[in-house]
């Protein structure tokens, strides 16, 4: 499918924003999960996944920003998605949707479970990588275009773990995590996210949180913060003239130690 026809060629000195429409999300989310799909045939807790309009609302202030490079990913946080670290595959050039996605599933030919890349080099396969991260469940998606050139970034809820990146699923029986809840060989729990480092039970599509029952966090999805439970006390050990810097970055010290990060403020 030759998608060229929608980059708009004009002046290099207009920069244009380009929301996802409803027919393309749809393109994406589906694609995803039929790739998915087809690379883990035997995938026992592989999640199908659904469309998230912060995770996109974030990509698109990193899409006008016209550059190739990844964003800090603790600057891509999605102020809906609390605790939630957030991955991120990049395209750009005078080309579609299609051809980006194409693109990055065509490194899942050199990808091999257990193995990783076999071309012996992990960046060759990071983007196929990340779409078949079992726990990644939400995507949001936004293309800028500067020029002749647009520049298309997906956001992904969760981030591809670096220590599971050779084994981002975990093969056995098809949806053996899910039996109830199987959808064309997907776990389908309509998108539903455990926050601030809370667990979802595939079978139940429900979430433990964190050092549950005395856990900081509640809520059907862990999201609200229940600022009377005391934080830990190594949390006092950090030095207070760092705790900006470490708020920021850490993402586990903001669930742990939510006092001295100031979110019970």
């Amino acid at each position: 499918m030759n998608t060229k026809k929608n980059v708009s060629f004009i002046n290099s000195s207009i920069k244009v924003p380009g929301k996802v429409t409803p027919y393309t999300q749809k393109l994406i989310v589906d694609s995803h999960n039929a790739f998915r799909k087809s690379h883990a045939p035997n995938a026992t807790n592989m999640m199908k996944m659904v469309w998230d309009e912060s995770l996109a609302a974030e990509a698109m202030k990193h899409a006008l920003r016209y550059t190739t490079e990844h964003d800090k990913y603790y600057d891509r946080y999605a102020d809906a998605l609390p605790g939630v670290a957030t991955g991120q595959n990049l395209c750009y050039g005078s080309m579609g949707w299609s051809d980006c996605l194409n693109k990055w599933f065509k490194e899942g030919n050199d990808f091999e479970y257990g193995t990783g890349s076999l071309t012996g080099n992990a960046w060759d396969v990071l983007h196929a990588a990340q779409i078949l991260y079992w726990k990644t469940s939400r995507i949001g998606c936004a293309r800028g275009v500067c020029g002749c050139s647009a520049y298309f970034v997906c956001n992904y809820a969760y981030t591809l773990v670096w220590e599971e990146y050779s084994v981002p699923w975990t093969n056995g029986k098809l949806c053996d995590a899910c039996p109830n809840n199987c959808d064309d060989g997907l776990c389908d729990c309509g998108g539903k996210m455990c926050m601030n480092d809370g667990e979802l039970d595939l079978g139940k599509c429900e979430c433990t949180c964190i050092n549950h029952p005395k856990s900081p966090f509640q809520g059907d999805e862990c999201q609200s913060l229940n600022c009377a439970t005391p934080s830990p006390g190594y949390c006092k050990g950090y030095a207070s003239n760092l705790q900006d810097q470490y708020c920021r970055i850490y993402t586990n010290l903001r669930n742990e130690c939510p006092h001295f990060c100031k979110r019970c403020e």
